[in-house]
Formats: C-alpha cells, structure tokens, sequence
C-alpha cells in the first residue's frame, strides 16, 4: 500500500531473489546517480517472482535529493522470450537431425535453412549456398522454367502434395 512504501527507498522495500544485486544495485545507484537494470528479479509482497525492467535517477530539488523511478513488469515478456527459444532450439535441432533433406528458401528463391543431410546429398555446405538463389545453383537449366512455377503457385495457393524435380550436385 501506499503508507508501507512512503519514506521508503526501492532499495529497502524490494524483495530480491539475489542479495547480491540488491548490494550492487545499491551501491551502483549511490555512486553515479542512475541505474538501469534491464531484468531486475523482485518478490512481491506475496511472495510471487516478478521481472522488471528497472530505471532510477537521482534528482535534486530546493537542495534536498529525491530518487524518480520506473518500473515495468517484463515477468511475462522474459517467460514468452524464453519459450519461444526452447521452440526455436527444438525445431533447429529436428532439422538438422533430420534424416530428410530440409531445405527453405526465401520468396526470391533465395536458400536460409540448408540441413546437413541437404549438404551431405548435394556435396555443398549452407555457406557455399547460404543466400544464394536454388533455382540458379541446384535446378537444372531444363527444368527451370516448370520448378520456378511450382515455386510461385505454392506461395500463392495451397503447395501440392507431391512435386518431384531433379537438383543438381556438387
């Protein structure tokens, strides 16, 4: 509540899960008067784990100094940050495991992911290809024309199930 916090600095109502950063903190602030601390681990009153994005400034007025701090809760931001790259490790770790060869290509026909069973097939590594255009490199000349069109209906339409096409090798 108000009253609990009033005369009373961050530093002594924040419940930290670290000693050690409320220390530094502490001292950071005195020394140069502004502290920014990006993911500042807080207990609420109830004891629940809080995230927040934490910045302070020393300010001086008629000669006596007062400390101006915001506080935003990123609690839910970090936890989200922190899923989404759980995901994004597991689905880079299934494609490359892969025992397919997975291949993605920008709108331009241009190669991002290029998986080590597509570089043990094609005898090229991602950074020999890595922004180069499939169609140029891996498709022959003769199919070129019927591959770029099935390339351009699937970013329109619905991808068929099935569309073969030689590549070309190393």
């Amino acid at each position: 509540s108000k009253e609990e916090v009033l005369g009373k600095t961050v530093i002594d109502i924040a419940l930290y899960e670290n000693l050690d950063h409320r220390k530094r903190n502490q001292d950071n602030f005195r020394e140069s008067g502004f502290i920014h601390v990006p993911e500042m681990h807080l207990v609420s009153k109830s004891g629940t784990p809080v995230i927040v994005d934490s910045r302070a400034s020393l300010i001086e007025i008629d000669d006596e100094q007062f400390a101006i701090s915001v506080f935003f809760d990123v609690t839910e931001r970090i936890r989200a940050d922190k899923e989404l790259k759980i995901a994004k490790d597991h689905a880079v770790n299934l494609i490359e495991t892969a025992n397919v060869m997975v291949v993605e290509l920008d709108t331009e026909g241009l190669i991002t992911t290029f998986n080590h069973k597509a570089e043990e097939i094609t005898g090229y590594t991602m950074s020999e290809l890595n922004e180069r255009n499939w169609f140029e490199v891996l498709v022959p000349r003769d199919r070129y024309p019927e591959v770029w069109g099935e390339f351009e209906r699937n970013l329109s339409d619905t991808p068929r199930k099935n569309f073969e096409n030689p590549i070309l090798t190393k």
